[in-house]
């Protein structure tokens, strides 16, 4: 593992459990999503990529975002995602988008 990568996840650890909890599994859901997955530190958060960028795990002091390249496509039979534009870099084409559900959920 990369040391910048093994410093950020360290810090999210000291942040608190559940946090962290959050954190890594994402991020191992993120890097057992398909094959080549590769990870950096970029934007402040961890961004996955394959040919291209798709998702990023971002951690605030109260939150962890999970934020897609492309969103907006993304299917939502259950309308438990709310995505929004705000904050989004103007030239990327990413769409935050946030987990309207409870806190950690099935994830932990």
């Amino acid at each position: 593992m990369d040391k910048r990568i093994e410093a950020f996840l360290a810090d999210i650890r000291d942040r608190g459990d559940t946090q962290f909890a959050i954190v890594s599994r994402l991020r191992e859901i993120a890097l057992a999503s398909g094959a080549g997955i590769s990870e950096e530190i970029k934007y402040g958060g961890l961004l996955f990529s394959a040919a291209r960028p798709f998702c990023g795990i971002f951690p605030y002091s109260a939150h962890v975002t999970l934020e897609f390249s492309e969103g907006a496509a993304l299917p939502d039979a259950h309308g438990v995602l709310d995505g929004s534009r705000q904050g989004a870099p103007p030239h990327q084409d990413a769409l935050r988008v946030r987990y309207r559900g409870k806190a950690c959920g099935r994830l932990c």
